[in-house]
């Protein structure tokens, strides 16, 4: 397998979603090219900063529910009903 060839697919090996001849034939690859296994190593670190992230800004459901039924409070009724009409009209 080609450098140009493993680099289409590299993130498809991170996934897990290659077959097994295809998956073999990029490690083989790896093995020999640091080029590759340079790259690997990046688009490894990438994922994991991408996954900190994405749990990171984890919304508090319950503080958020909080925080609306809050707002909602504040609302005067006429327009707390008018919202609950157009729910009901749907």
């Amino acid at each position: 397998m080609s450098c140009e060839e493993v680099r289409e697919i590299i993130q498809l090996y991170l996934d897990s979603e290659l077959d097994s001849r295809s998956t073999l034939s990029v490690v083989r690859h790896l093995e020999r090219c640091s080029g590759c296994s340079r790259l690997l190593v990046g688009d490894l670190r990438q994922d994991a900063a991408l996954k900190e992230a994405a749990r990171s800004e984890a919304v508090d459901s319950y503080r958020l529910r909080r925080e609306i039924a809050r707002a909602i409070r504040r609302q005067p009724a006429r327009s707390r009903y008018r919202f609950l009409l157009l729910q009901v009209r749907r």
